[in-house]
């Protein structure tokens, strides 16, 4: 494949990107023990080979039809020695896919050990992709020290899948059964534009998008206990509601209170909580990195927050019936219509207006079927042990912070990246904190 067209997702992560709030994912290795710098990069070139999405750059005008084009030729370069924030992040900032491909990666030295940060822009990895990206790198970097030996070879890519990641298994004849449930999607829609969602925050003056951050990122990620994790864990299943259920659940009560502690807001103000949907199906596990989600919107008001086990039930019923009705295609096809229009996704796309509230992103375990030996749950690759996983997820215009949540060694993480342009780190840092207090009620019953 020299060059093969962008799918409507991967051509709104590129209309959506701009220097003030880039469309990258970030993620952080943090290793016990020093790397093998050669064979770290060795492994990094094994990965870009592998993973089409990771070395192309992107050609045509904003209104015609974009395409990926292969660079085959293209290594990455890991730069070993550049500065880090007050974070401990190298500068990851914005990346203009038609000049250079959308992959970054720094080492980064620490007393006791490496730090790597991947920087991938979104248009070709969701956070399913990032995983697939860093078991790649784990097992080929343990092949290159010596240590390959008993390990499994890196699993062999699916491209049948690959071709088909803009929306996987969606036949014809599976999308014409599928119209009369969209309808109900619609009506979600009309729902969506009729609604005024607010900012955390409040009202506030846009930020220029031309303008980058000064710094980037400036995420927080604090870490459930196991038996806090495996609390929370049960005491979604006792309510025969699923984790992700209870974690957005606890995630509306926790800016409800918030935001009355802050004096922001008032009780007619809608929250508006974009959550990503993995469209891979069980056959798709193989499918090189890509960005294969959907989105779907959940919205409330302070009211409906009032009563924490109605709110869930609510949740629970509305999460079911998008499944039921197969309306995580909604937005997807909603995209692929947007750019049959005149002037396309581009001209749809709106910087001066709040379109949603936050980003709430549950990736669920994480490298937990890596074919790698384990030191107290966590991964041993060669030399190193992979102690903890950062991933950073975008900020958007009027987005004044974004949650990920996911787990790995048995421990459930919860990483928050606030926007400090409007948040200030104090009150940013309240925020995160009524999260984890309010998970950490859930999982003590």
């Amino acid at each position: 494949m020299h060059a093969f067209p962008l799918t409507a997702l991967e051509e709104y992560m590129l209309c959506d990107d701009h220097p003030a709030f880039p469309m990258t994912g970030i993620v952080r290795l943090r290793f016990s023990g020093f790397l093998d710098q050669a064979a770290w990069e060795a492994a990094v070139n094994t990965a870009v080979q592998r993973h089409l999405l990771l070395r192309t750059t992107v050609r045509g005008q904003h209104g015609r039809r974009l395409y990926w084009v292969d660079q085959p030729d293209w290594r990455p370069k890991v730069h070993w020695h550049a500065p880090t924030n007050g974070w401990g992040f190298p500068p990851a900032g914005y990346i203009d896919l038609r000049e250079e491909p959308g992959t970054r990666f720094w080492g980064v030295q620490r007393d006791d050990g490496h730090d790597v940060v991947l920087q991938v822009h979104h248009a070709g990895a969701d956070a399913t992709g990032l995983s697939r990206l860093m078991e790649d790198l784990l097992v080929a970097y343990a092949q290159r020290v010596g240590s390959g030996k008993g390990v499994t070879p890196l699993c062999e890519l699916d491209t049948a899948s690959f071709r088909q990641r803009g929306a996987p298994g969606l036949t014809t004849g599976r999308f014409l059964k599928m119209l009369p449930q969209q309808a109900v999607g619609l009506l979600g829609v009309r729902e969506f534009l009729a609604r005024k969602p607010s900012q955390l925050a409040g009202p506030a003056a846009a930020i220029e998008i031309s303008v980058p951050p000064p710094e980037y990122p400036t995420p927080s990620r604090h870490e459930l206990s196991h038996d806090e994790t495996r609390g929370f864990l049960q005491a979604a299943k006792a309510r025969g509601v699923t984790a992700n259920d209870l974690l957005v659940r606890d995630l509306f009560l926790a800016v409800t209170r918030w935001r009355q502690e802050q004096g922001l807001g008032n009780a007619e103000d809608w929250l508006r909580f974009s959550i990503p949907m993995n469209l891979r199906r069980k056959e798709d596990h193989r499918m090189p990195v890509a960005n294969s989600v959907s989105s779907v919107f959940l919205d409330r008001r302070p009211a409906d927050c009032a009563d924490a086990d109605q709110l869930l039930g609510n949740i629970r019923q509305q999460m079911q019936k998008i499944k039921r009705l197969n309306l995580q295609y909604t937005f997807v096809l909603s995209l692929g219509l947007a750019r049959m229009l005149p002037g396309g996704l581009t001209a749809r796309m709106r910087t001066d207006d709040c379109q949603l509230t936050t980003y709430v992103s549950n990736i669920g375990p994480v490298l937990q079927t890596a074919p790698l030996p384990r030191r107290d749950g966590k991964l041993v690759s060669g030399n190193v042990v992979l102690d903890s996983v950062d991933y950073v997820i975008p900020l958007r215009p009027f987005v004044n912070a974004s949650f990920c949540i996911y787990t790995y060694a048995d421990r459930l993480s919860v990483l928050m990246h606030p926007d400090l342009r409007v948040l200030s780190p104090d009150v940013a840092k309240a925020l995160h904190d009524e999260f984890l207090q309010q998970l950490r009620q859930s999982a003590a019953g």
